[in-house]
């Protein structure tokens, strides 16, 4: 079976073109363009994430100083 890709250029187009195949029952998927490129980015925040919440860990058992927001705010 042969594979067609259909880019609308809006939502109005997606739903029209959806019901279509809808109707004429031909199976579709839908598949986003940049999905890798997003479910790689958000692996990246999510081990950001967990790599400042164990340094915050670590600063309340006082292994590591951390700066306060005034010295942030003095470097720029």
């Amino acid at each position: 079976m042969e594979t067609i890709t259909i880019k609308p250029r809006n939502k109005r187009e997606l739903e029209l073109v959806s019901s279509i195949m809808q109707h004429l029952s031909i199976p579709t998927s839908l598949t986003e363009k940049n999905a890798a490129a997003k479910k790689k980015a958000k692996e990246v925040f999510l081990n950001s994430l967990e790599d400042r919440l164990k340094e915050v860990q670590q600063h309340i058992e006082g292994k590591v100083n951390l700066k306060d927001a005034r010295d942030l705010l003095n470097e720029l």
